[in-house]
């Protein structure tokens, strides 16, 4: 009996139980909380990647300046197999180059222009996208029915000078 009795302790004692006695009752008690317990540190919210010109900047020089130059304006370091250079970046307009259709050419390709959608991400390319668009006074075209008339006086004054 009595080397059962210690078996029996020694299976509370490892288990974590421990038998306390008051006045004759024998009550088994948990172990202390755990002293000090892992609390998870929040993690800082962080800003969601934002497109940025200076990245599209990296983007071109790795990628696209061999072929359209550093500047954009089509004087790369290659020729087209025709023997034509790439298409100038530097002059595009608004009404026939939106930031969409430049990031769908981009992506996706367009004559010799490879795609470049499974190689970059969406943020890399909207990043790229705007590197482009900065290459160039994007000039809106004025609708015709905008473009300002002149008076005859105001055309004779100003020859008068």
């Amino acid at each position: 009996m009595a080397q059962h009795w210690a078996k029996f302790s020694l299976l509370v004692m490892c288990s974590g139980l421990s038998l306390v006695s008051y006045s004759g009752v024998v009550e088994a008690a948990l172990p202390p909380p755990f002293r000090h317990r892992i609390v998870p540190k929040p993690i800082p919210r962080q800003k969601p990647p934002v497109p940025s010109i200076a990245q599209g900047a990296a983007l071109f020089a790795g990628s696209c300046l061999s072929c359209h130059g550093p500047r954009g304006n089509g004087e790369g370091l290659w020729t087209l197999p025709t023997g034509a250079s790439a298409p100038r970046l530097d002059n595009l307009s608004t009404e026939y180059w939106p930031p969409n259709k430049i990031a769908q050419v981009i992506t996706k390709g367009d004559g010799m222009m490879p795609a470049w959608g499974d190689v970059m991400t969406p943020l890399q390319i909207q990043s790229l996208t705007l590197y482009v668009e900065s290459l160039n006074q994007r000039m809106a075209p004025v609708p015709k029915t905008e473009t300002p008339k002149l008076k005859p006086q105001t055309v004779l004054l100003h020859m008068s000078h």
